[in-house]
């Protein structure tokens, strides 16, 4: 099986998600084997990639630490006539 190098913002991202919980600068210095203040440019550079790609997810800052969780869309919600079918229907 190849292995693909994820990267350091891709390793942030697997840390971040497998946890749940926010994890302190420290902690994931630890756990991605870097100095603690090489974190938070990791940190921004995974939240340019997450917007990129148009994930639904981003880095919070919670609790002293970080946490991967639900982002605010930046997308427009969808507008009647959108070809979406309508949730209720008059009977």
């Amino acid at each position: 099986m190849e292995q693909r190098d994820m990267g350091d913002a891709g390793l942030l991202e697997a840390v971040l998600f497998a946890a749940g919980d926010p994890l302190g600068r420290d902690a994931l210095a630890h756990v991605m084997d870097c100095p603690s203040d090489a974190i938070e440019p990791i940190v921004e550079k995974l939240r340019q990639e997450l917007l990129a790609r148009g994930s639904g997810l981003t880095v919070h800052r919670v609790a002293g630490g970080y946490q991967l969780a639900g982002g605010l869309s930046r997308r427009r919600a969808p507008e009647p006539g959108d070809g979406a079918a309508p949730v209720c229907a008059d009977a």
